[in-house]
């Protein structure tokens, strides 16, 4: 499962969103 496709600047908030639960998997996208 993703949950969001993002960019490189956000990697650390995919972090803390994934710490909180509020997604399963983020897929960052060059």
């Amino acid at each position: 499962f993703v949950s969001e496709t993002i960019g490189i600047h956000d990697v650390e908030t995919a972090f803390d969103k994934m710490h909180r639960g509020e997604v399963l998997r983020s897929v960052v996208v060059l």
